[in-house]
């Protein structure tokens, strides 16, 4: 079996000295244009888990330079997600004890041990492991993830504040306040969501999924 040397594989001084000058307004584009999407979004994130907005923010550069030193692909994103940012804030919320400070320290905890596995998941070539987690098992995740964001963030969406506690609770809890509901701020989610529905329509139908290949030999083949 064949490993990678753990401190010859870093990839920057290969690249960096293989950089072209044209590449860099484009690049200069590319940047500014994911700055747009990651500032807002670090900072919607941040408050999934509990953390003040700054938090996301940090999260989203000091990931990406990260990655940058160590990645492999010059082609790749790094960002902060809703799905770990519920996963954080479900887990440390309740040993925080409603505490801002605590629940910092605790999540900065879990990044940094979380940091620690992946390191070692990647001296022993253990990313074949995730071939092993079933279909099942991801739809599941994506379905109660999809549901217990939507209880977290259709308050905000009808305009009144929501609560805390487990899906059942922040569900009822909406449905119980549903009198309460702010219709500006509901016209105006409401036509910011069709607004990014028809934009992401729009680029399917532009970008239309190429058609399958045939090779001639496996044309002949079937004659």
């Amino acid at each position: 079996m064949n490993r990678r040397p753990a401190l010859g594989s870093i990839p920057v001084p290969r690249w960096v000295r293989d950089y072209r000058s044209e590449w860099l307004r484009p690049d200069l584009v590319a940047g500014l244009t994911l700055a747009a999407y990651l500032l807002p979004a670090g900072i919607a994130d941040a408050s999934l888990a509990g953390l003040p907005p700054e938090a996301g923010l940090y999260a989203c550069l000091f990931s990406g330079l990260v990655f940058w030193f160590l990645c492999s692909s010059k082609h790749t994103v790094i960002t902060v997600t809703s799905a770990l940012s519920l996963l954080i804030g479900a887990s440390v919320g309740d040993l925080s004890g409603g505490d801002p400070a605590r629940q910092a320290s605790l999540a900065a905890g879990v990044a940094l041990f979380v940091a620690v596995i992946a390191i070692v998941a990647w001296l022993v070539q253990a990313g074949s492991a995730v071939g092993f987690f079933s279909e099942t098992v991801l739809v599941g995740f994506k379905a109660g993830l999809a549901l217990y964001l939507a209880s977290t963030q259709l308050p905000k969406l009808f305009g009144f504040k929501g609560t805390h506690g487990d899906f059942w609770e922040r569900a009822g809890y909406f449905l119980e306040h549903l009198g309460e509901t702010h219709r500006i701020s509901l016209l105006v989610g409401v036509v910011a969501l069709t607004a990014l529905i028809a934009g992401s329509d729009d680029s399917r139908r532009k970008d239309p999924e190429p058609a399958p290949l045939i090779h001639p030999s496996s044309r002949r083949s079937t004659r």
